[in-house]
């Protein structure tokens, strides 16, 4: 969805999604979930080796959540809709991402989450099983791993985007856990991960935290309740885990 414009699609699709007809948020996703439904209805399927970028959304096929959700995003953005892209780390019960979009509703002045392309824009996204959520940002993030690791640390796939942003407070309740840490040697990040049997070592990495190593200790800003953490850190690319597991309740 980032190959083309925000000229160019606002030129194919404002003509479609009509502004004047929509007052609200619930008319924004269902004018944008008609105009697909119907393109697609239109043209029909079409068996096609590859993918075709722009032209995918014309037919009906598989497409995955992370297309559904920045190809939405960008065509509303490009009509004036305070819209972005947002993913989940993880699920507690499902492995694998979701990517989903977030819609900002300025008489709430809240962010909508909602599963873009949504028959009924009433079903909103179900964010109670998810662990933490992420928006995806054009822009570089110092908070990340990515900038916040030491030259030789590694960091896990999952955690590794340079422009993200954790917004998981922003839907979810969210604590701040500090805990002893030691051995860690040059490493200047620890984690806390989750059972997933889908990842190297069963564990996925859901957020981190910045080592105060004047102190030994370690402060995770957005862990949840609820759910089982493994403490751990990694020394060059080897997991070590520190501390043993926990959970806490929202009490």
């Amino acid at each position: 969805s980032f190959l083309e414009s925000a000229d160019t699609y606002a030129r194919l699709f404002g003509g479609m999604i009509v502004l004047d007809s929509i007052s609200s948020r619930e008319d924004c996703i269902n004018a944008y979930n008609y105009v697909m439904r119907t393109l697609r209805d239109l043209t029909g399927s079409k068996q096609c080796h590859g993918r075709k970028g722009l032209y995918d959304l014309f037919f009906y096929r598989s497409h995955a959540c992370d297309d559904i959700a920045s190809y939405a995003c960008c065509i509303l953005r490009s009509m004036g809709f305070p819209i972005t892209v947002e993913n989940t780390v993880g699920h507690r019960t499902l492995t694998g991402m979701h990517y989903f979009c977030s819609l900002y509703d300025a008489e709430s002045k809240d962010w909508v989450t909602y599963n873009a392309e949504t028959y009924d824009p009433t079903m909103y996204w179900d964010k109670e099983e998810t662990l933490n959520i992420y928006r995806n940002t054009y822009a570089a993030q110092p908070g990340t791993p990515y900038f916040l690791r030491h030259k030789y640390e590694h960091v896990p796939d999952e955690l590794s985007n340079p422009c993200m942003v954790d917004v998981t407070a922003h839907v979810k309740l969210v604590h701040s856990v500090t805990l002893p840490i030691s051995g860690y040697g040059n490493s200047n990040l620890a984690y806390l991960a989750t059972f997933n049997r889908a990842m190297p070592d069963a564990l996925l990495h859901t957020t981190w935290g910045v080592i105060d190593k004047e102190n030994g200790m370690v402060t995770f800003d957005n862990a949840m309740p609820h759910v089982l953490y493994f403490p751990v850190f990694y020394r060059g690319t080897q997991m070590e885990v520190f501390g043993t597991p926990f959970y806490f309740d929202d009490r």
